[in-house]
């Protein structure tokens, strides 16, 4: 939702799929049917939301060739597969490469602003400073700087409601969807 309200604030008079369909609750849902050709199943559901996010956030470029095997035959390898190591290599292999080929190319043939938003934050990373050294001794690493652009518009969305229903509240605390305040605002 906040990346479809950055991309209204950026675009105001761009249309988006993706925006509708986190309005209306069925997003996830959509991107399934997207990537896979039907409806998901309630277990595929959090997989489809976890390779969302690792779409949005990840510091590497969109994959620019998909492999032969569909995404339907990965998802369904992955959700059998009860050895966590041999899930976790599926899912940095062909299960997020496919589904990142599928999402991103649909992106970019139908909703071009929105796939600009996030090609741009998966190529043009940011030098940021890791909390401990690397057993290397590397000090920083590059991100992926959406993340940080979402927030931002989760704030000021918060701030703006905030503003209209209780005014005089001036400090809060977020986690994740809710807003915590002192007992006496």
């Amino acid at each position: 939702t906040m990346l479809g309200l950055l991309l209204r604030e950026r675009y105001p008079n761009v249309k988006s799929a993706w925006l509708s369909h986190c309005e209306k609750g069925d997003f996830y849902e959509w991107i399934g049917r997207i990537a896979i050709g039907r409806g998901i199943m309630k277990d595929e559901r959090q997989v489809i939301k976890t390779l969302v996010m690792r779409m949005l956030y990840t510091p590497l470029k969109p994959t620019e060739k998909k492999d032969g095997t569909p995404f339907k035959w990965y998802l369904k390898k992955y959700l059998a597969e009860t050895n966590p190591c041999k899930r976790e290599r599926l899912e940095d292999g062909g299960l997020f490469r496919t589904f990142d080929f599928i999402i991103m190319t649909y992106l970019k043939a139908n909703e071009t602003e929105l796939y600009k938003l996030v090609y741009e934050a998966r190529t043009n990373l940011k030098e940021v400073k890791r909390k401990k050294p690397t057993a290397a001794g590397k000090r920083t690493k590059k991100r992926n700087n959406l993340s940080i652009m979402m927030t931002e518009m989760e704030v000021k969305y918060i701030k703006a409601c905030l503003k209209a229903i209780a005014p005089d509240v001036q400090y809060f605390y977020t986690i994740h969807d809710c807003i915590g305040c002192k007992a006496s605002d």
